[in-house]
């Protein structure tokens, strides 16, 4: 039927071909039409439809691409199948090759580097990512502009070629998985991308001068805040990773709270939400400070830059912050004078003499953290989740403000049994002592109660001898004229003790 035929082709009369002369039109045809189809000579996956065995050695390929750039081979050891694929499809193709300076890794085709002649269906992809560097673009799209004319690339190689194309550009290319921005492409990603190549897309992220000025600004911001981040790479995807990875270890409190700055909610609220680098750093982060001002674009930029700095630093200070609040109110209801170790140390002491000393579970446990009680954070950490009774990680606003109050009735608590110690046979840490004082017809006794340290009960005998000393130095007096003095004395201290009291609360309110 073949050597009877007539052959009709637009523009040529009918004409009758021998079976070679049949040959060399098809070939030419097919020249014409994939005039920039690469040159892959691989009979396992050079086809619309693989063998099992040929889809099995492409996957393990791929999950070799991935998991082991940088070493010689891919670390493929021998001839197995995916190493015959790796010498056709990636060794001599140029796209996986060894640079003196930077080891083995993948390369985008060059006119130097090009002897398959895949630089036209590059060039074709990189094209439409630029042209599209708005949204995202599925692999299901490339694929398709790859197989059809002039490129005509077989499905068995599309994956292959797809993840290289990825590798070669990674400094330039967002990754996504069902729309989601991943921070790199890894063996997880290689069965999706064989199961349903849509469901993985690339976004093209070439930068101005202006938006690396501004991308140099951040880099500097996760170097600063961040000192196990060196940050070698200077790409978006490696800023935006180490940006959002500093949010990411914020502890949850900070997540969640109001107490903060308007400028560090504002910051946290676009961490929050980041989802795509290319988004979070050029439109975004800018978008919450307004717009850039196109006469001054450097200046503006600079000052983005520092409003970023210093809302992600309060976030970063804010634990730490609120839990030296927390210690700083519940030493002062303890009445421990300063942070020193010393001071630390006396309060351990004072602690552990009154373990197991009140019968109440609560405050024993608030005892039992006293006795080992150092400053450290981890330490006030647990004394606030034992007044909120929830762990660190479910705390919002309402429990430190429980967690400030029992933590105060706690303390009044501790000194409290601290004063009965006794009871037990225990020596006394503490010493409690009441002053009540009539005088001049005042209707109300001055009164006051109060509590001293072992310490302090050596500066107390001091001023005893003082004072004794005093008194003997002069005339002698009778017994009723010294206790008036005395008396005189304690209530001029009183008054003033009770008259501070209220100036602190009174400005409190204020403030």
């Amino acid at each position: 039927m073949f050597d009877t035929a007539n052959w009709y082709r637009s523009g040529v009369d009918p004409v009758r071909y021998s079976y070679s002369e049949l040959n060399t039109l098809a070939s030419n045809i097919a020249d014409t039409m994939y005039s920039q189809a690469p040159k892959l000579p691989n009979e396992l996956l050079n086809r619309k439809k693989p063998s099992s065995n040929a889809v099995a050695a492409q996957k393990a390929l791929l999950k070799l691409m991935v998991q082991h750039e940088g070493e010689p081979r891919l670390s493929i050891r021998g001839f197995p199948a995916e190493g015959g694929l790796l010498e056709s499809l990636l060794l001599k193709t140029d796209l996986y090759r060894f640079l003196p300076k930077r080891g083995w890794q993948f390369l985008t085709p060059s006119k130097r580097h090009d002897p398959c002649g895949l630089l036209p269906a590059w060039k074709a992809v990189t094209e439409i990512l630029k042209n599209n560097s708005h949204r995202t673009v599925s692999l299901a799209e490339i694929f398709t502009i790859w197989q059809q004319p002039p490129y005509g690339i077989k499905n068995g190689l599309l994956p292959i070629l797809a993840v290289a194309f990825l590798l070669a550009q990674r400094d330039k290319l967002a990754f996504y998985r069902d729309g989601i921005f991943q921070a790199r492409f890894t063996d997880l990603d290689v069965d999706y991308l064989t199961n349903d190549p849509s469901s993985i897309q690339f976004r093209w992220m070439d930068l101005s001068f202006l938006s690396r000025k501004f991308l140099s600004g951040l880099a500097k911001i996760v170097c600063e805040l961040d000192n196990q981040n060196s940050l070698v790479h200077l790409e978006p995807i490696d800023v935006a990773r180490g940006l959002v990875g500093i949010f990411e270890n914020l502890r949850p409190w900070v997540k969640r709270t109001s107490r903060l700055s308007a400028s560090a909610l504002q910051v946290r609220s676009i961490f929050k939400s980041a989802s795509d680098p290319n988004k979070f750093l050029f439109d975004d982060i800018p978008g919450i400070f307004g717009e850039i001002d196109a006469k001054e674009p450097e200046l503006n930029i600079e000052q983005v830059i520092n409003c970023v700095r210093e809302g992600l630093f309060e976030l970063i200070q804010a634990y730490s912050h609120m839990l030296d609040r927390l210690q700083q109110m519940m030493l002062m209801e303890l009445q421990v004078p300063n942070t020193s170790p010393q001071a630390y140390g006396e309060l351990r002491d004072r602690a552990e003499n009154i373990i197991q000393l009140t019968g109440d579970f609560r405050l024993n446990a608030f005892i039992g953290r006293l006795s080992q009680f150092n400053g450290s954070e981890m330490d006030i950490e647990g004394i606030a989740s034992l007044a909120a009774n929830k762990p660190p990680r479910d705390w919002v606003d309402a429990d430190l403000d429980q967690a400030g109050i029992e933590i105060a009735d706690l303390a009044q608590r501790f000194i409290r049994a601290e004063a009965y110690a006794r009871v037990k046979g225990r020596p006394d840490k503490r010493q409690a002592m009441a002053v009540v004082i009539g005088m001049d017809g005042r209707p109300t006794p001055v009164t006051g109660e109060f509590t001293i340290t072992d310490t302090e009960r050596v500066a107390v005998d001091d001023i005893v001898a003082k004072v004794e000393q005093a008194l003997s130095s002069t005339d002698q007096h009778g017994r009723n004229i010294i206790l008036a003095a005395l008396a005189e004395m304690s209530a001029r201290y009183l008054n003033d003790d009770i008259e501070g009291q209220i100036s602190k609360m009174v400005a409190k309110k204020v403030g």
